[in-house]
């Protein structure tokens, strides 16, 4: 899916398709969130409810 929106390809597959794009957009926010909480801690085993809020906060979810 990430390659495919990279080449431009991917808009063209869900244009038109409302149940695609909220999926799109679900994954980009849930990409986002994880590549932010990994800057906590790479593992993910010891992260603080702090930092799970400010993840939030920074992604705007």
């Amino acid at each position: 899916m990430k390659t495919g929106r990279r080449v431009g390809a991917f808009k063209q597959y869900i244009v038109g398709r409302s149940s695609e794009v909220t999926f799109a957009d679900a994954f980009e926010k849930q990409e986002s969130i994880i590549r932010y909480l990994g800057g906590f801690d790479s593992t993910g085993e010891n992260l603080q409810i702090t930092q799970k809020q400010e993840a939030a906060k920074h992604c705007k979810c």
